[in-house]
């Protein structure tokens, strides 16, 4: 799920990349933590949260503020795989195709 959420091309092979931003839409990627904190502070400045999500699962900053104590937090890869496989969880009904819970990921029903 991270490769398609994050998924960026580096030597020839698709890897998930921990400092990768959507902003209303634009995929924005950094080379650094601090460079992507830095990116993120200002989309979030000028962009609904609603409309930014972060780090590897691409979490929504406004959809899952609850999660997180700092917007910054989600670019630990860590921290955000957790967060991505708690919402993946509560989107899965115990004996459903883990496709259908995929696919409710950013769009809960």
């Amino acid at each position: 799920m991270a490769l398609q959420e994050s998924g960026i091309r580096r030597n020839g092979r698709l890897v998930p990349w921990p400092w990768s931003l959507n902003v209303a839409g634009q995929s924005r990627r950094f080379a650094t933590r601090s460079d992507a904190c830095s990116g993120l502070q200002q989309a979030m400045r000028a962009t609904p949260h609603t409309r930014i999500d972060a780090g590897l699962g691409q979490i929504n900053l406004g959809y899952h503020a609850q999660r997180f104590t700092h917007p910054c937090d989600l670019l630990d890869p860590y921290r955000n795989l957790a967060i991505a496989a708690e919402i993946l969880k509560e989107q899965h009904t115990p004996g459903e195709d883990w496709l259908l819970a995929i696919g409710r990921y950013h769009r809960p029903a």
